[in-house]
């Protein structure tokens, strides 16, 4: 057996549960919940555009649960504050305080945040992992 074929298996022993998906699977929970973002306030002009934008953006994101996040993660969410302008903001998580708000540095700034949402961006590892997921199941 060769070395790539070696790491490869111990790659697939090795996924968690949680780490079993494909990237149809992701782009389908991402749309679901940018659509729920947005859903009720699609009324208002500048909302129509953002969510396009946003389901572009969120093509290298997954949604995850805030407790999964870890200090330095690339996390994106959407702030709802400004509901006729609903925009992701994207930064790296920081820590989580114990009210359960997520501290997050933003272009320089450290911004608390207790989001509906929250998406982890793709990393090399977790894209290389769905892909050998993806050719595992396509074979």
């Amino acid at each position: 057996m060769e070395e790539a074929e070696i790491a490869v298996q111990n790659i697939l022993r090795n996924l968690s549960k949680q780490e079993i998906r494909t990237t149809d699977q992701i782009r389908e929970r991402n749309y679901i919940t940018v659509n729920d973002i947005y859903e009720d306030f699609l009324c208002y002009p500048k909302n129509i555009a953002n969510k396009e934008a946003a389901l572009k953006i969120i093509d290298n994101y997954e949604l995850i649960d805030k407790a999964d996040i870890l200090k330095g993660h690339n996390i994106l969410y959407f702030k709802t504050r400004h509901f006729f302008d609903i925009k992701p903001v994207d930064g790296v998580a920081t820590s989580i305080q114990k009210s359960g708000r997520l501290n997050i540095k933003v272009a320089g700034k450290y911004l608390h945040t207790d989001a509906k949402y929250y998406f982890k961006k793709l990393t090399e590892d977790d894209k290389l992992k769905i892909s050998l997921i993806e050719a595992v199941f396509d074979s």
